[in-house]
């Protein structure tokens, strides 16, 4: 009777533990995916303007050719 009480409770323990570690593990994926997004966004336009080698080097002055 004891054990069948305490296999309840660390079920019930370990399965709110599981889904609340799920819903972080999303959160930061989805703030990752934003970063990305925001990032890839900056790199398009910038290589729509002829400006990606200054976004890796991190300048936005004009390259001296």
């Amino acid at each position: 009777m004891e054990n069948a009480k305490i296999k309840r409770i660390v079920r019930r323990i370990t399965k709110e533990i599981k889904s609340n570690s799920g819903s972080k593990l999303k959160e930061e994926r989805s703030d990752e995916n934003m970063k990305l997004d925001n990032m890839m966004e900056i790199l398009e336009k910038r290589r729509m303007s002829g400006k990606v080698e200054q976004f890796f080097h991190g300048s936005d002055e004009e390259p001296s050719e």
